[in-house]
């Protein structure tokens, strides 16, 4: 089973902490902008609704606008009376249709008291200046923006049609299950801020007061693109970084990559082409660098040990030659004292036998000449008697003298083949055919059939030629008995 490859490479691994970092560093910083655009968006709101309570507030208490209502103090504001019931209904017709004609610009461009237009078109409401009944208009024309509540002897005198409700966009749910509407209701609720104005009558008592919110969707609209910005230049922050790593990662993986080429050519066993080049850099970082110089200095080092083992197996191949050499003449030599050790034992036992079987053969020749020379004799004898007249005429002597002459050449024949044997056993034990010298193998033949005729089996019958053979050069002693073995 072999063992499964790593697929994690140092560029990927450098590339990805890169991202890694700089994602959580711009999602951290957006982070904090998104909190400083809310609390920025939440400030401004509170800004907004301010501006419209006071606004409006501040209009109200105003003599012009008593003037304009024919009251002396906000304590006679009659919602029944016909001009203030009038100017409700003018309020109540702005929010829900909108002006038609801008009510506020008269000859020359010329705004009505409070109100002043820009270079740029924008209108700028000057506070320091109360707004005619008629101006007020403006401000409840944008009421898409904020909602108002005036209140006055705890009555409500004028409330927004959208008081306290939210855009039909935001459906939520109000149920405990609604975990996205809670938090949808909860971010509303952050952006949604109430500011006040208290109404004052002619001696300077609050009988009332304006009240003034701003639309949390509308706040929570330019929130939510703020955010929206915010993640796509985040977004985009991140494909710049992921573009600057891959050319940061070159100069840190590229020296690795030598590093790691070099490696693993002296892993490869790759010695000649590999450790005779140093690895050079260029423009490294200061560890790359050191890592560079320390492989440098262990591929010298492993250069100098490689050339120390070149050297010792040169060394040991030729002393292995030697002793290779040697053993085969250890060897030989054993072979050879072992031959000489075997013909010695070979020399000894067939000393000994040859010893043994000369003084055999004297002891027995002795007798043996003896009984050889009263053979003779008695034939002699018997010849002479076979001429003796006196003995031709008597013819029980001469049948006795024949037996007698058949008895002694059995003898004579018997003493031949003793002499042949005793022949052949010198002839088989000599001293000296232990050498290697020239014998004769019929003569070696022929004492072997004779000194084992008694061995041979019977109704066998052996018949001896013997054809010209020239003497060869061995050892007569152990062909002997290769003759006798077979």
């Amino acid at each position: 089973m072999g063992t499964r490859k790593n697929r994690r490479t140092l560029k990927k691994r450098i590339r990805r902490i890169i991202t890694l970092c700089i994602l959580i560093t711009v999602l951290l910083f957006s982070g904090i902008i998104v909190y400083f655009t809310a609390m920025v968006s939440k400030f401004e709101a509170q800004l907004f609704t301010a501006y419209y309570s006071y606004s409006i507030g501040h209009t109200m208490n105003s003599e012009y606008f008593l003037r304009q209502m024919g009251i002396k103090g906000l304590e006679e504001f009659n919602p029944e009376d016909p001009k203030v019931k009038e100017w409700i209904d003018t309020l109540m017709q702005e929010e829900t249709q909108g002006p038609t004609d801008n009510p506020l610009v008269k000859d020359g461009g010329d705004l009505k008291p409070g109100l002043r237009l820009s270079e740029s078109g924008s209108i700028n409401i000057n506070t320091n200046k109360p707004m005619d009944p008629e101006g007020l208009f403006f401000l409840f024309e944008t009421q898409s923006m904020a909602q108002i509540k005036i209140i006055l002897n705890d009555k409500t005198v004028y409330k927004s049609s959208n008081w306290g409700q939210l855009s039909p966009i935001f459906n939520i749910n109000t149920s405990e299950d609604g975990h996205n509407d809670k938090l949808v209701v909860r971010m509303l609720n952050y952006f949604s801020t109430e500011s006040g104005y208290d109404l004052t009558d002619s001696k300077g008592n609050v009988i009332g007061n304006v009240k003034a919110r701003i639309n949390a969707d509308f706040i929570f609209a330019i929130f939510l693109g703020l955010v929206i910005f915010i993640a796509a230049a985040a977004l985009l922050c991140l494909l710049v970084a992921y573009i600057i790593s891959r050319f940061i990662t070159i100069s840190i993986t590229n020296p690795v990559n030598q590093l790691e080429e070099k490696i693993k050519s002296i892993a490869s066993g790759d010695y000649k082409s590999t450790l005779n080049a140093q690895i050079v850099l260029k423009k490294p970082l200061r560890e790359l660098e050191s890592l560079a110089h320390s492989t440098n200095i262990i591929m010298y080092k492993m250069k100098e040990y490689s050339d120390r083992l070149e050297s010792q197996k040169i060394i040991l191949e030729n002393q292995n030659e030697e002793l290779e050499a040697q053993n085969e003449e250890l060897i030989e030599s054993k072979r050879q004292i072992e031959e000489a050790q075997a013909l010695m034992v070979q020399s000894q036992n067939m000393a000994s036998i040859g010893q043994l079987t000369a003084a055999i053969t004297h002891e027995i020749n002795t007798p043996l000449g003896a009984i050889n020379s009263n053979v003779q004799m008695f034939n002699m004898l018997m010849r002479m008697l076979e001429g003796n007249e006196t003995v031709k005429a008597d013819g029980e002597l001469k049948e006795f003298i024949c037996q007698m002459k058949e008895a002694n050449n059995i003898n004579i024949m018997a003493c031949e083949r003793v002499t042949q044997i005793i022949k052949s056993l010198k002839s088989f034990t000599k001293l000296d055919q232990a050498e290697f010298q020239e014998a004769d193998i019929n003569e070696g033949l022929r004492s072997v059939l004779i000194l084992t005729s008694n061995l041979w089996k019977r109704k066998i019958a052996i018949h001896e030629e013997y054809g010209s053979v020239s003497a060869a050069r061995c050892f007569p002693g152990l062909l002997n008995q290769v003759f006798m073995n077979i």
